[in-house]
């Protein structure tokens, strides 16, 4: 329970900070990217057969900073959208045998993951309603759900 609660707060702790930051300098975003490449090139020693989507993770998440700094938000949405389905399929592939280690790296990336959403979604203006019926925005919108953050502390559990 009190690993639960630490991980809560961090978590918590990360977004309030990335949403403090909306509308911040463009190295923001650069720093959560960093983290989520850093934590899957972390993953690739512990998940051996995983490691071609764990690259093709990292390849994606740089695409979504690239896109990002370029102010092309629609596009760092989508890549976002791929980058979660990429990291699910790493998820998937390693099924029940993945290591606390590895559960918890994978923490780290998601609340990165996290951060970047806010960030990005705050760069974009309010007046553009489109973009929150889109299968993108939805997905993007479900990370910052309670029911995902449990479901990452059942998973870490032993």
């Amino acid at each position: 329970m009190q690993r639960r609660t630490m991980i809560k707060l961090t978590g918590a702790a990360v977004v309030g900070a990335a949403v403090s930051q909306v509308g911040c300098e463009k190295q923001d975003v650069d720093f959560y990217v960093n983290t989520i490449t850093m934590s899957l090139g972390k993953l690739k020693p512990l998940l051996p057969n995983q490691a071609q989507l764990l690259s093709k993770a990292i390849s994606i998440a740089n695409e979504v900073n690239k896109a990002y700094q370029d102010g092309k938000f629609d596009s760092a949405l989508l890549l976002l959208s791929n980058l979660i389905s990429t990291i699910n399929e790493v998820v998937a592939a390693a099924g029940v045998n993945l290591t606390h280690s590895a559960k918890i790296i994978l923490a780290i990336a998601d609340v990165a993951l996290t951060a970047v959403i806010v960030l990005i979604k705050g760069s974009i203006p309010a007046s553009d309603v489109a973009r929150e019926v889109s299968p993108a925005a939805e997905k993007i919108k479900s990370l910052g759900s309670s029911k995902r953050v449990d479901a990452i502390f059942a998973a870490t559990r032993p």
